[in-house]
């Protein structure tokens, strides 16, 4: 029997460190049963995600919280299987997407620094500037190639490259003639070789098969391509919870080692020091240092624990062991230990108001987490501490586990960093964090929303729930810090209307913004932006601060801010030109939760128009007892409005006017949408407008009479309605949002322009007054 330290050699490795070892003659083998690579571009976002953030964090960390940590890999150190290749095989038993993913990262980097270096001037650099960075260029660009890439000797002066990684069927040589790739990977890596010896200007993937496996590869890479070619990118950085490096951290020591060849090139601290300065004023140069640096930073501070065994059998138990074992610790979990520490100098932990506070976070996130699988919780602590860093201080913080440790326990150092009122600031501290996690269970969780009757009056709560449950609907999570600050669990009855104010400005500059734009693009930054600062010079702020010295701003003030930010996007900001882009926008590809709150809204107080069929007219004092309300919370929920369906069918049919097919987008416009139950649509499917009709007017009719000679016409012409939906609609279930269809003769091109108008002008006439006082 082998002694336990003679199964496996356990090392934490970088990038560069693997791929260099055994005098770069190191290679990855992937087994036959392994699946062929297939991360999704979430698993990919993610990994990028954390080797970014990490990347941030060498601003203000000089120890191993700058690095990222991936996780395990577990290989098998092959014998040799191919006869010319005489360098070190190891068999991917576990990490085969990470290290694949890491491989494209540094095929792409390379791209990168070649592209910008080719469009960067370098003339006004002093002389030994210009040498140091062309040779920090070559070596980084060499760095990042021999990620992908191997070489072999083939004799004393020459050597011949192979693909780092391998399938079955796949053999490295040291000639062309003695190398064979079947697998798509090694094809791609080895096509990548003459890429990079050939100098070509951009690696292509036109002389590849199209394969599946080649597929997901080349969708892959352009992802990261995508991805990593916005580096430099500030706007890219607006929309992520990631931060754009700034140059200006080029003084951290941490940052200059990182810059491989810096020191060879300048012994004194007095010349870096001005080389430094020279490459922070020199704005041209930034893009390429930042790109070098984040090259330096993944092939140096990437951190990978390899394990090596030479027993397949043992490197399956140990994948078994490695997958078995729970969660890390959440930053939630390592910031109690310091909570406990700093009480105990007081009258102890036990019974303190600390302890109430993290037991009650503890049960919030239970509550919001039951059922739902033991990952949610991890996620769920995680989004809780980027709402409350943008309360308590209005930073921009990633989901990121390491950084959101380094935070708490820097924003914890700096509430116990007074020596007077230290323990005023550390409740207030955990009492915003208690207050977070209460606000995110009930306004932020669908089967809450019930329940926060209790913290509001009768005449707010259902409009309350509504506009919660549409903020949820669109994802618009960076609300909840503004929010929050304006909500306490015990609102008298001037803060429950000034918090109702707040939620309504909120869900009108979201409705404005993203009906007007059709994209989110900007919408977080400005959310951000109401946190940190409102605008550049201003010191104002409505993040709480860690002592409290940040007052709340008034209501009139917010709706003032959001007015801004929506004229300074969209540049005429009227009701005209807003219902001229609405409806220029395909909606229903962009948000239909977007598309179903306008439609209530334009419903809302309203009538069918009687000169306009499939019109609605508010110009009437007394609207329909039906439509009476209709922005409200069990309206939203009620499953007969469940889905955002097209009237004319979205794919051509010879059953509509052609007319509707010459723009794409006008069918994807408010004019040709309409709310439905999701069962009585699918009936229909692309059916003309006679027979979608019979379907309306019997969904719409409330009359039982009138409701079986409905279903009698419609089946006089072909139009069966199935047993299912006729015991629905006798039961008097009406829809009264489809009242307006009742006399359309035609659905014409010319009604669904005039449709999308009529919904979007009578949508901004209910939502537009909300930024007013």
């Amino acid at each position: 029997m082998k002694k336990a330290d003679e199964l496996f050699k356990a090392t934490a490795s970088t990038p560069l460190a693997l791929a260099t070892q055994n005098n770069n003659a190191m290679g990855y083998f992937i087994p036959e049963y392994q699946r062929d690579y297939d991360w999704s571009k979430e698993n990919i976002e993610r990994l990028y995600f954390d080797i970014l953030n990490g990347f941030c964090r060498l601003r203000d960390s000089n120890d191993a919280s700058a690095y990222t940590f991936l996780g395990t890999i577990i290989l098998v150190q092959q014998q040799a299987s191919e006869p010319e290749f005489d360098g070190v095989s190891l068999e991917v038993i576990d990490g085969q997407q990470r290290i694949t993913t890491l491989t494209l990262i540094a095929c792409v980097l390379c791209e990168l620094i070649k592209h910008q270096t080719e469009r960067t001037g370098f003339s006004t650099l002093k002389e030994k500037t210009r040498k140091w960075l062309e040779d920090e260029i070559g070596y980084w660009r060499m760095a990042m190639y021999s990620c992908a890439v191997g070489s072999q000797s083939v004799d004393v002066t020459s050597s011949y490259p192979f693909a780092r990684i391998i399938r079955e069927g796949d053999s490295r040589g040291k000639t062309h003639f003695n190398s064979e790739y079947r697998s798509s990977i090694g094809k791609i890596l080895e096509e990548f070789s003459k890429y990079f010896k050939e100098k070509k200007d951009e690696f292509s993937f036109e002389q590849f098969d199209n394969s599946e496996s080649t597929k997901k590869i080349r969708d892959n890479y352009t992802f990261l391509r995508q991805l990593i070619f916005g580096l430099n990118d500030k706007e890219w950085y607006e929309d992520t919870d990631c931060e754009l490096f700034d140059i200006d951290w080029l003084n951290r020591s941490q940052c200059i080692e990182l810059i491989k060849k810096f020191r060879q090139h300048y012994a004194s601290d007095s010349e870096r020091k001005k080389t430094v300065n020279e490459l922070q004023t020199n704005i041209q140069l930034h893009g390429l240092i930042r790109t070098i640096l984040f090259a330096s930073y993944f092939g140096n501070c990437i951190t990978l624990t390899r394990v090596i065994t030479e027993d397949e059998s043992s490197a399956f138990d140990i994948f078994d062991a490695l997958n078995t074992t729970g969660e890390p610790l959440t930053a939630l979990e390592t910031l109690r230990p310091r909570v406990i520490k700093f009480e105990r100098d007081y009258k102890g932990y036990k019974g303190s108001d600390s302890e109430s506070a993290f037991k009650e976070i503890g049960d919030n996130l239970e509550e919001i987490c039951k059922g739902k699988g033991p990952s949610k919780k991890p996620m769920e602590t995680k989004e809780m501490i980027v709402t409350f860093a943008l309360y308590i201080t209005g930073d921009k913080l990633a989901k990121d586990l390491a950084q959101q440790r380094l935070y708490l326990r820097n924003q914890f150092r700096e509430a116990t960093s007074s020596n007077r009122d230290k323990r005023l600031y550390v409740g207030g501290f955990l009492t915003s964090l208690k207050k977070v996690s209460t606000f995110r269970r009930f306004y932020w969780n669908v089967s809450e929303l019930k329940n926060i009757g209790s913290y509001h009056g009768n005449d707010i709560v259902e409009s309350v729930k509504l506009q919660m449950r549409f903020l949820i609907a669109m994802g618009n999570s960076l609300a909840l810090p503004i929010l929050a600050r304006y909500w306490s669990s015990e609102l008298d009855r001037d803060n429950d209307v000034q918090f109702e104010n707040v939620l309504r400005a909120l869900v009108a500059f979201v409705v404005l913004r993203r009906a007007a734009t059709g994209s989110t693009a900007g919408i977080d930054s400005d959310l951000r932006g109401v946190m940190s600062g409102f605008t550049s010079g201003d010191a104002r702020k409505l993040c709480r601060g860690i002592k409290e010295e940040n007052e709340l701003i008034s209501v009139s003030e917010l709706r003032v801010l959001f007015k801004d930010r929506l004229e300074r996007k969209l540049q005429t900001f009227d009701k005209s030109s807003w219902v001229d882009k609405v409806c220029a926008n395909p909606l229903y590809r962009q948000s239909r939760e977007l598309v179903r709150f306008m439609v209530f809204a334009a419903a809302h107080n309203a009538k069918p128009s009687k000169k306009s069929p499939g019109l609605w007219d508010r110009s009437s004092h007394v609207p329909s007892v039906d439509h009476a309300n209709l922005l409200t919370f069990n309206t939203w929920e009620d499953d007969r409005y469940g889905t955002v369906e097209h009237v004319a069918p979205s794919r051509y049919s010879d059953e509509w006017p052609m007319e509707l097919y010459t723009d794409e987008i006008l069918r994807h416009s408010l004019g040709n949408l309409i709310l439905l139950p999701k069962l009585e649509n699918s009936i229909l499917g692309a059916s003309n407008w006679d027979k979608k009709k019979q379907l309306y007017l019997a969904l719409a009719e409330s009359d039982v009479g009138q409701l079986k000679k409905i279903i009698a016409q419609a089946e006089q012409s072909g139009f069966s309605f199935p047993v299912r939906l006729r015991e629905k609609l006798e039961k008097g279930n009406r829809l009264s949002i489809l009242d307006s269809m009742r006399d359309v003769d035609e659905w014409d091109l010319d009604l669904v322009v005039r449709r999308g108008k009529n919904i979007a002008e009578l949508c901004w006439d209910v939502v537009r007054p909300w930024l007013d006082d």
